[in-house]
């Protein structure tokens, strides 16, 4: 199983600007489609999710379901000949990007420069 991340800007409900992760898992094993898209739906389902049948975007996708909460997308199945990948984004984190990452990633961008403590310091 392949997984990859990537970020990107977002709108908060309230209409305000920040950031929000995808993850993206992807299997080149070969499957039974159907049953693969039939245990997902059931998982999806048995989990309190709205589970929906998507048109296929590409030509070569054979099946797309997606999951919903609250009337937002929040998880994505899409089957091919190939395998499957699984697509999903977390909710949008309100604030300017450059200064979330700064403040994730001090290792990349040097120390915020009004640091705040830790919740978990003692």
């Amino acid at each position: 199983m392949d997984k990859n991340s990537v970020n990107g800007e977002c709108k908060t409900r309230d209409g305000e600007g920040g950031v929000q992760y995808r993850v993206i898992m992807s299997t080149k094993d070969s499957l039974a489609q159907e049953d693969a898209v039939t245990a997902v739906r059931a998982f999806w389902e048995s989990s309190g999710f709205t589970v929906g049948v998507g048109t296929p975007s590409q030509s070569q996708e054979l099946a797309l379901l997606h999951a919903t909460e609250k009337g937002r997308i929040v998880l994505e199945f899409y089957v091919y000949p190939q395998g499957a990948v699984l697509d999903t984004n977390s909710v949008c984190i309100a604030g300017d990007q450059t200064a979330i990452y700064k403040e994730l990633y001090p290792e990349n961008f040097g120390l915020p420069s009004n640091p705040r403590p830790s919740p978990t310091a003692k």
